[in-house]
C-alpha cells in the first residue's frame, strides 16, 4: 500500500529501466538475488512508496517468470536503442495514465531512497526536468521528467544520439548538485548502480547478505 510519503494526486509515476544486456555483470541484473527477492523486485518495493504508478520498460527479449507480481511491464517499440527507448516508453505510458511528472531509476539500484523523487519534484517549478550532476557526470537514470514530452526522445532515437546525458540539453532542465540529495539520501545510494560482479558482491556485503551459491566475480564474460 502506498505510504505517507506518496503524493496525494496524480503527480509523479515511476519507471524502472531494465531493458539492458547486462554484459559486464554476466547475467540479467533484474535476476539477481538479492536477500529473498530478486534485485528488480527490491527496487519495486522501493518504488511503491513513491508512487501508485510503478511500470517497468523492458525489452522484448526479457521475460519474468514471476510477472504476475509486478507492476506494468510495457516493452521497447524499438529495439538496441539503450535506456533512451526505455524512459521514451515510460513517460508515454505515464501520460497517458495522467502523470505530469515520470521519475526515473534502473533495477540495479538496490539502495534506492524513495525521498529522492520528491526531493527533486520540489525544486521542479519552472522546468521540465530535475537532473542531479557531479563534477562532469550527468545522472539522467535517476531524474525526474515531464511526462507530456516525451516525443521529443524521438527525434534522438531517430538519430542514433543514445546517451542519457543528452536529456539535459533536450529539456529544459535544473541540474541540481548532487551533494544536496544528501539531505535524504546521505550516501547518494540513489545514484549508485551494479554493473560488475564486483560491486554486486559488495552492495551484498554491506547488508551482509550472501551471494547465490557458484556466483564470483569470475561470472563475468
Amino acid at each position: 500500500m502506498p505510504n505517507t510519503q506518496q503524493n496525494s494526486s496524480r503527480t509523479l509515476g515511476v519507471i524502472i529501466l531494465t531493458g539492458g544486456h547486462s554484459q559486464r555483470m554476466g547475467r540479467p541484473k533484474w535476476s539477481l538475488p538479492f536477500g529473498n527477492e530478486t534485485l528488480l523486485q527490491r527496487t519495486v518495493t522501493a518504488c511503491c512508496q513513491i508512487s501508485e504508478e510503478v511500470v517497468i520498460a523492458a525489452s522484448d527479449a526479457q521475460q519474468y517468470p514471476d510477472a504476475v507480481q509486478l507492476p506494468t511491464i510495457i516493452r521497447d517499440k524499438q529495439s538496441d536503442r539503450g535506456p533512451l527507448e526505455g524512459i521514451r516508453g515510460g513517460l508515454e505510458f505515464l501520460h497517458q495514465q495522467g502523470f505530469e511528472w515520470g521519475f526515473v531509476t534502473a533495477c540495479d539500484v538496490p539502495n534506492l531512497a524513495p525521498q529522492v523523487a520528491n526531493f527533486l519534484l520540489q525544486h521542479s517549478d519552472g522546468f521540465e526536468a530535475v537532473i542531479p550532476y557531479r563534477d562532469d557526470r550527468i545522472y539522467g537514470m535517476t531524474a525526474i521528467y515531464k511526462c507530456k514530452f516525451h516525443t521529443r526522445i524521438e527525434s534522438l532515437i531517430e538519430k542514433r544520439k543514445l546517451r542519457v546525458s543528452q536529456l539535459a540539453e533536450l529539456f529544459y532542465s535544473r541540474m541540481l548538485p548532487a551533494e544536496s540529495i544528501r539531505s535524504v539520501d546521505k550516501d547518494l545510494d540513489s545514484l549508485t548502480n551494479l554493473n560488475y560482479p564486483e560491486q554486486y558482491l559488495a552492495a551484498l556485503n554491506k547488508l551482509k547478505l550472501d551471494p547465490p551459491t557458484g556466483f564470483s566475480e569470475s561470472t563475468r564474460n
